[in-house]
Order: structure tokens, then C-alpha cells, then sequence
């Protein structure tokens, strides 16, 4: 058997493995299960507080765990001790 047949083999057997790699029966179940998530997420984002956005939030940086614990701190939503588990859980990673 030559290259080019063993190349050609090749690409038929990948070709025909991709065919069968749908979600299958219960994609419909999946697309229901995201659409709940993504409204359950929404409504939670509505109800929070907010704050007025910060200079560093204006300097294109990313928010660490740390300012976000820090800012969630700030407004209620999460106690000083989930703050401190952050804090500790970042150092940690870092």
C-alpha cells in the first residue's frame, strides 16, 4: 500500500469519526438547561447593588478575586470572612 492510499484511509476515517459527534437526543434538554441558567444569572445581576466604576476599572486592567471580594465587601454583598478565604485562596494560587 502506497503513501497516498494510507493518507487518503487516513482522512476518510477522520472524516467519517466526525460524523457522529452531534449532542445526540438530548441537545434540546441542554439548550432548555443554558436558557434557565443564563435568566437565573441575569435576574441575580439585576438584584445585586452596584458601585460607581473605579480609576483603576478606567485603566484597562482585570479584576483580581482580591477586588472583587474587596468591592462585594463594600457593598454587603459578601461577609468579611468569605473576603479573608479569598484573599487566602489567592495567595495560595499565586
Amino acid at each position: 500500500m502506497s503513501i497516498w492510499h494510507i493518507v487518503m484511509l487516513s482522512a476518510g476515517v477522520v472524516a467519517a469519526s466526525t460524523i457522529g459527534s452531534q449532542a445526540g437526543p438530548c441537545s434540546a434538554e441542554i439548550y432548555s438547561m443554558e436558557a434557565r441558567v443564563d435568566a437565573t444569572l441575569k435576574a441575580k445581576a439585576a438584584d445585586d447593588p452596584t458601585l460607581q466604576e473605579s480609576r483603576e476599572a478606567l485603566l484597562h486592567r482585570q479584576p483580581t478575586p482580591g477586588s472583587i471580594a474587596a468591592a462585594e465587601s463594600r457593598l454587603g454583598i459578601a461577609s468579611p470572612q468569605r473576603v479573608d478565604a479569598i484573599t487566602k485562596r489567592t495567595a495560595r494560587v499565586i
